[in-house]
């Protein structure tokens, strides 16, 4: 109430009502309910729901993208979406800018950061390497021919060799795999050119088959020639 007294001393209250205008204000903070998503996953995979928390405007939200990571994702109504392929092992997290904008409002808008992680997956075997490649006639049973390993996206694998039927394995029978080492077995090694293996690595999940080829080299064959031996007589 407001008072008003003349110079007579005279007053008199009224009621004052004073009306408080609401002012749209911008979102304060935006929210996405999921920050990952698997590498090799295809494009447009479903990666989380956006929501944003403003004091005046519960009507909707507009959502768009900025920073230089933006064009690896998409925004469709309140759902982020991948736009590309993501390698764990060439980058484990991108880094986007989101926009909140209220519909009904001024256009006022908010600008928050989310890193996005990739989830490593385990993937296939590319190939399969022999450190050796050749083998004696007839050779010893036991002898070690070479050291297999493999070549795989995925850091600190480990991996089970073993000699498998299919194509080129004509000669699997006269070898055997001992951890990742490839042997000669009891059987000997027959003379010729090569022989030729199949062999399987497997990573505990996914797994390469190869074929080699083993190419036969002759024990070195020792000469000798008879020894004179002249006996010296004396006097």
């Amino acid at each position: 109430r407001i008072k008003s007294t003349d110079a007579l001393g005279d007053s008199v209250i009224i009621p004052l009502a004073i009306s408080i205008v609401n002012v749209n204000e911008p979102p304060t903070e935006i929210t996405l309910n999921n920050t990952s998503v698997t590498e090799n996953s295809a494009v447009k995979t479903y990666i989380g729901k956006l929501s944003s928390i403003d004091s005046d405007d519960q009507t909707g939200f507009i959502y768009s993208l900025s920073s230089t990571d933006s064009l690896l994702f998409s925004i469709s109504n309140d759902s982020l979406f991948s736009n590309a392929v993501f390698n764990y092992e060439q980058k484990k997290s991108h880094t986007v800018s989101i926009s909140s904008k209220d519909k009904n409002g001024t256009g006022l808008s908010f600008t928050q950061n989310f890193t996005i992680s990739v989830i490593d997956a385990n993937e296939t075997p590319t190939s399969i390497t022999l450190s050796g490649s050749s083998v004696r006639s007839p050779g010893e049973p036991n002898s070690v021919v070479g050291t297999f390993s493999t070549v795989d996206p995925d850091a600190n694998s480990t991996f089970i060799y073993t000699l498998v039927t299919g194509e080129g394995s004509t000669n699997n029978g006269l070898f055997t795999i001992v951890d990742n080492q490839l042997r000669t077995s009891a059987t000997s090694i027959p003379a010729g050119d090569s022989l030729s293996i199949r062999v399987n690595s497997y990573d505990g999940a996914y797994s390469i088959q190869q074929k080699f080829t083993i190419y036969i080299t002759s024990a070195p064959v020792i000469a000798t020639q008879p020894v004179s031996i002249s006996a010296l007589s004396g006097s």
